[in-house]
């Protein structure tokens, strides 16, 4: 469960205020991020913690189908 406020480190950041203006080193996506690359926009510093890495987590893929595993559900404050 996201805990809002608490749970969204990036939240009030500049993509010059994060490591590499925003972008993910080639070797951490090498290393981690190799089929989440793919789509272009779920590997950046700002919110890659909302997604599972993909050694931590691997597919056996037959054919190419590309799908993002977030890490954690949200919810509507009660």
């Amino acid at each position: 469960m996201v805990k809002h406020i608490e749970d969204y480190p990036t939240m009030n950041m500049a993509p010059w205020d994060l490591p590499n203006r925003g972008r993910v080193s080639q070797d951490e996506i090498d290393k981690h991020y190799q089929k989440q690359n793919r789509t272009g926009y779920t590997v950046q510093q700002g919110h890659k913690h909302w997604f599972v890495k993909d050694d931590e987590h691997p597919c056996t893929e037959v054919r190419r189908f590309d799908w993002m595993r977030a890490t954690t559900w949200a919810a509507a404050p009660s």
